[in-house]
């Protein structure tokens, strides 16, 4: 992505490694980093990994978690969630797209879904692109449940190539496609998780906790 923003666009944006030396050159002292990933995955591994070698160059290097890492995020996103959906009828289900992951960090989707269900969503459903559960997994689900609609909903932060395309797109393979093949009808809620305010707040109680408490 940063690399498509530079040639096409001439949008310059940092890697972390080139952000957290820029900042070290400004003669900072302190340092908080929030980063925006949905679960504590590769990727946010990965980000722990690039600033790591920072934390002797500042007084303080904070980093705050993931969107889903407590009970308090979990209670919060399903509440966010189910707050765009308020008249649900007995036949109509929301299914939430998640990226999905080899990580060990997928299982936070499980719990997730188990959150749904223990506080009485049981037509909300999760399935993933790159991890589990599958989408063809939770479809006989719906059938036993008489679901009639789907509502497509990403579970990311931004509606990108994967929501646009696996999800909602017109080829055979999105998921679109294969719930109409299966007799569902379909309907595409286009919003990513952060245009959502709760979920903005969920970030900034990461942020005031790292910085109460915690320095990588």
């Amino acid at each position: 992505v940063i690399n498509i923003l530079k040639e096409r666009d001439g949008i310059l944006v940092e890697n972390p490694e080139q952000a957290m030396e820029n900042i070290f050159q400004s003669a900072y002292s302190e340092v908080m980093v929030q980063p925006l990933h949905v679960i504590g995955g590769i990727e946010y591994e990965k980000l722990l990994l690039a600033i790591s070698p920072y934390k002797a160059k500042f007084t303080r290097l904070s980093i705050g978690c993931p969107l889903l890492t407590n009970d308090v995020d979990f209670e919060a996103v399903v509440q966010a969630i189910c707050s765009k959906f308020p008249n649900l009828t007995s036949d109509e289900a929301v299914v939430l797209m998640g990226h999905g992951s080899n990580h060990q960090a997928n299982n936070v989707y499980s719990t997730l879904d188990k959150c749904f269900k223990d506080r009485g969503y049981s037509q909300f459903r999760i399935a993933t692109v790159e991890g589990l559960p599958l989408l063809a997994s939770i479809i006989p689900k719906l059938k036993v449940d008489n679901i009639r609609k789907v509502i497509l909903m990403p579970l990311m932060l931004v509606v990108g190539d994967h929501a646009r395309n696996d999800m909602a797109g017109d080829g055979v393979e999105s998921w679109k496609s294969v719930l109409e093949s299966e007799g569902f009808s379909v309907e595409i809620h286009m919003v990513g998780l952060g245009e959502m305010e709760s979920i903005h707040q969920v970030y900034s109680s990461h942020i005031h906790a790292a910085l109460d408490n915690k320095a990588i």
